[in-house]
């Protein structure tokens, strides 16, 4: 029976529960207050073991997250675990803010922990914390727990099942938190924004890492153009294109029809990139077709800021996570080696002259202004 089948089994109702211990604050860490009673799933159930859960119910989790993190989470690890990635997004987001002075441990939660991409290094940066590991996903917390069991033999992390829309602790319990790439697949994240400031201490900190409008809008026009070059047209004028990389497609399109045509395969990422960054880029969390979907948002400076004023942070600090001189080049290959692999997904030559002379296009105001993807840090009033 698949993960997911076991789990809607148990779940009989998010109030009401028939495993036999109820957990207390101090079986997580002494003196964390938490606002329900969560349950080692292993005492149902041994191949749970070590998952704390309010046990929600299998209609609950299914409104909040879907197949890839179900069923197909075993894919999901594959194609996305990259600890030493995250390892360098954590340090390089350390120069961006100070943790204030405390009695005690310090304490972090960790939200959409998946199979540890963030986890691992938050370990590894502050051996002495705190740190518990949270998903709404049982599967990705199991593979989560094999692998603390095995890296981290003697540290105490506790994994809890949780909504990271509603959070199961008492306010002013965290000194820190971190939501790497989870916020762009939530149903509100301005709700997950104003829980983390509620969990927080005075001058904690809430570090998120998501993806950005106005960098991925500019990969989907670019991916239009070599569709509209592909197909014998004139590229089609786009507002997320800057006035510079229009007049670089415009000379583009006077070039004699390449031989090599795009692959099917290929032509249908780049079509499928550009759909779903125009459904994203909708912001209508109430439309049906959005609700389904586990990538639902793009973001911008604008987004953070007003959500850090409702709920007390200071002004966010915003800062790119790829700043190397090739970095919209290199995500364009990353695309589309995600989807088809490193072999399958090549360019023919006319398309990757293209791609490799985008950077050199913009100038260093686009560039410093498109974010692909970034990093927000909220400090708390």
């Amino acid at each position: 029976m698949p993960e997911t089948a076991e789990c809607a089994r148990r779940g009989k109702g998010d109030a009401e529960s028939n495993l036999s211990a109820v957990v207390t604050s101090r079986m997580l860490f002494d003196g964390l207050e938490l606002t329900t009673g969560v349950a080692d799933l292993g005492d149902a159930d041994p191949a749970w073991a070590g998952i704390y859960s309010p046990r929600y119910s299998d209609a609950t989790v299914a409104r909040y997250i879907h197949g890839q993190f179900l069923e197909d989470a075993g894919v999901y690890l594959a194609r996305y675990q990259a600890t030493p990635y995250w390892m360098s997004l954590l340090t390089e987001a350390q120069q961006h803010f100070s943790l204030v002075e405390r009695e005690g441990p310090l304490r972090i939660l960790d939200l959409g922990s998946g199979g540890g991409n963030t986890v691992v290094p938050l370990l590894d940066l502050y051996p002495d914390a705190e740190l518990v590991a949270s998903d709404l996903s049982l599967p990705l917390l199991k593979a989560l727990r094999a692998t603390l069991a095995e890296r981290y033999p003697k540290r105490r992390v506790p994994v809890l099942q949780q909504n990271a829309e509603r959070l199961l602790f008492a306010p002013r319990q965290f000194h820190l938190v971190v939501g790497g790439a989870i916020l762009h697949h939530l149903r509100s994240p301005a709700r997950t924004i104003a829980e983390s400031a509620r969990i927080l201490r005075p001058g904690g900190v809430a570090i998120f890492f998501e993806p950005f409008a106005s960098g991925n809008r500019l990969v989907a026009a670019v991916f239009q153009a070599l569709l509209d070059l592909d197909g014998g047209r004139a590229p089609r004028r786009s507002g997320a294109l800057p006035r510079e990389l229009r007049s670089f497609l415009a000379a583009a399109s006077r070039l004699p029809a390449a031989s090599q045509r795009l692959s099917p395969e290929l032509a249908r990422t780049l079509d499928g990139f550009c759909r779903d960054i125009s459904v994203r880029s909708n912001m209508n969390w109430l439309t049906v077709r959005l609700r389904r979907r586990d990538d639902k948002w793009l973001f911008d400076r604008e987004f953070f800021a007003a959500a850090a004023r409702r709920v007390g942070f200071c002004e966010p600090a915003i800062f790119g996570l790829t700043n190397r001189p090739k970095r919209f080049a290199e995500h364009i290959r990353a695309i589309v080696r995600l989807a088809l692999g490193p072999n399958e997904g090549a360019f023919p030559p006319w398309a990757a002259e293209i791609i490799d002379a985008i950077d050199e296009c913009l100038t260093p105001e686009t560039r410093r202004e498109t974010l692909i993807e970034a990093g927000v840090v909220l400090v708390k009033s």
